[in-house]
């Protein structure tokens, strides 16, 4: 750990806390989307704007959170990271009050820049205060906290959404509180110092083979699991079921699940290589999606839906545990800055991967491709995983 002041238990709770925040970008107000495309029926290519009110934070975290480590290498966490907490209650809310869908695409932008700043500064500091199986285990709880805190925001949005569209934005209010505990309980720590030469900037030299690979996988993980906030909603409205508050039951199942296998990740991982775990999540995942593409009866589709985060809460424990394994400690912000980049970049790429897959076929059909895909990627770390042995690096 940087210093004595990290053993304070309320740091621990509070870094915790403040990660899920971070999976608000969407789940706030993917129970909403039915109602904001009604409320801009209006509008040309109302489908894909509205989806976009769900994803566009995430290409603007995507682009910004580089930038945002490699500020954070060098000047520092936890200035900055106060600076992005009031910003996001700030640009959170703004969908509550602002009057049309293109003030609102702007604000979710902003947002993104906010999460940009905190999803990167909270997992480098995990690196900073954490190490060896207590880092592991703390990143496997932060994930399954990010999923449980996702959960209550996908409820609390559901039923905010019964009342209107615009009241899922209010949940970003959450933020207040939390804003106080970082700035009392998060101290800055020790930065490392490099003793390597200094180099310039390069998007192919300055990481590793694995890390390239985390990124992609990350990437690919991310687009396939954000199926689930992008279009289950969609998907439940077309069999019938209209309410707000049960069409986003699949979500919420699917999180608690995620939630279930990251907080038992270090468990789980044991001495199997990173590459096994990723073929066993991706093939749980495609069974899942493949059973819910397939069934007509609308509470099994649930049910799978749900099972689905089974898979996806190893996706993320897994890259992050390789990845800070990989990072010299005098750039783990900038590794750290690259995978919330690849995280976000797959969120905001779903719908744009997705859609065409429900315009020549269906969203059951868009579920069966994806799930093709995602075995695919299954059999490939597998294969990895039995030629290359276990994995230590």
């Amino acid at each position: 750990m940087a210093d004595t002041r990290t053993k304070n238990p309320f740091l621990k709770i509070t870094l915790l806390i403040a990660s899920t925040l971070t999976v608000m970008s969407g789940a706030a107000v993917a129970p909403a989307l039915p109602k904001i495309s009604a409320a801009f029926a209006h509008l040309p290519n109302e489908a894909m704007l509205t989806k976009l009110v769900l994803t566009i934070p995430g290409l603007f975290i995507a682009i910004f959170s580089p930038f945002v480590g490699r500020f954070i290498d060098k000047h520092g966490r936890i200035r900055l990271f106060l600076f992005g907490m009031a910003a996001y209650v700030i640009t959170g809310t703004a969908g509550f009050w602002l009057p049309d869908l293109t003030s609102i695409l702007i604000s979710r932008a902003l947002l993104g820049i906010s999460i940009a700043i905190n999803i990167t500064t909270a997992t480098t500091l995990a690196g900073d205060y954490f190490e060896g199986a207590e880092r592991r285990n703390f990143l496997g709880t932060q994930a399954a906290v990010m999923a449980l805190g996702g959960t209550l925001f996908v409820a609390s949005a559901g039923f905010l959404a019964d009342i209107s569209w615009r009241h899922p934005f209010l949940n970003y209010l959450i933020a207040l509180p939390v804003l106080l505990l970082c700035w009392r309980f998060l101290p800055e720590p020790e930065r490392a110092k490099s003793t390597a030469p200094k180099r310039k900037f390069s998007l192919s030299g300055d990481y590793p083979k694995e890390a390239w690979l985390v990124y992609f996988t990350s990437f690919f993980g991310m687009a396939m699991f954000y199926i689930v906030a992008v279009h289950h909603s969609y998907m439940v409205q077309e069999m019938g079921i209209e309410r707000s508050s049960i069409q986003s039951i699949g979500l919420i199942l699917c999180t608690i699940f995620a939630a279930i296998m990251s907080q038992s990740y270090g468990r789980i991982a044991g001495n199997r290589s990173f590459r096994q775990l990723y073929a066993f999540a991706f093939f749980v995942m495609a069974i899942m999606y493949a059973l819910a593409g397939s069934l007509s009866n609308v509470w099994l589709v649930i049910l799978f839906t749900g099972l689905s985060g089974l898979g996806a809460g190893l996706i993320m424990p897994n890259g992050n545990t390789w990845l800070l394994q990989i990072a010299p400690a005098e750039r783990r912000g900038q590794f750290m800055g690259g995978m919330t980049t690849a995280i976000f970049l797959g969120q905001f790429a779903s719908p744009i991967i997705t859609q065409p897959m429900v315009k020549v076929s269906s969203l059951s059909g868009m579920h069966l491709i994806s799930a093709g895909l995602m075995a695919a990627l299954a059999l490939f770390f597998f294969l990895r995983a039995r030629l290359d042995g276990k994995d230590g690096s």
